[in-house]
């Protein structure tokens, strides 16, 4: 069952959808760009997984980033500035005072941003594959080859099959975004100074980076 969806807006007004499942110590997810919350919930991406398990003995709210899915879709602003207001926003309809942020992929590095921004909110923050090799590119380019870049995504979610998974998975970044959206999260991520963002964070922070993969 799906958790019901709400709302949170941003300092400049921005709407963002969020949804709160489990109970226990809070978890704040920030999820990678490339699919909605709800295929999260209603798919096959090993995502789904994650959330399952925490939600099992935590708390966990996770949003769609402006752009993509149920919030707020006609945004031209998706800098690491953004996105940490994003975050913002949602963390301010938590009742916690303070929670766990976890991100993943290109989610992890505006988490960090709004880790350093707001310690004083942030009690740990979870990075898992902050580091993967991604290249900048225009949206023209990516909507020239969108079906392809989704494609690739998808193998790189589910590199052993099956087809079935990798097609779901395409088929859900096609419903949660543009590929002019895809791209400007990736630009925002690729030009990210990571390491200058991580030396600010003054709480406690695991970084989980794989061996091989993206």
């Amino acid at each position: 069952m799906e958790p019901q969806i709400q709302y949170a807006r941003t300092s400049d007004g921005v709407s963002i959808a969020y949804t709160t499942s489990g109970a226990g110590p809070p978890i704040l997810y920030c999820h990678d760009h490339t699919i909605a919350m709800q295929h999260h919930w209603t798919g096959s991406a090993p995502a789904n997984d994650t959330i399952r398990i925490l939600s099992a003995s935590t708390q966990v709210t996770i949003f769609d980033a402006a752009g993509i899915g149920a919030s707020q879709r006609d945004v031209s602003d998706f800098s690491l500035d953004a996105q940490a207001r994003a975050i913002d926003a949602v963390a301010t309809r938590m009742a916690a005072a303070q929670f766990t942020l976890f991100g993943t992929g290109s989610g992890t590095a505006s988490a960090a941003l709004y880790a350093a921004q707001q310690p004083g909110r942030v009690r740990e923050l979870v990075c898992a594959f902050p580091t993967f090799s991604i290249v900048r590119r225009t949206g023209a380019a990516i909507r020239d080859n969108w079906s392809l870049d989704r494609r690739r995504a998808a193998g790189a979610v589910f590199p052993d099959g099956p087809v079935s998974g990798q097609r779901w998975y395409s088929n859900a970044m096609r419903e949660s975004m543009t590929a002019e959206v895809y791209a400007a999260y990736r630009a925002a991520f690729a030009d990210a100074d990571l390491s200058a963002i991580y030396q600010r964070i003054p709480v406690p922070t695991l970084l989980c980076v794989a061996k091989e993969g993206p």
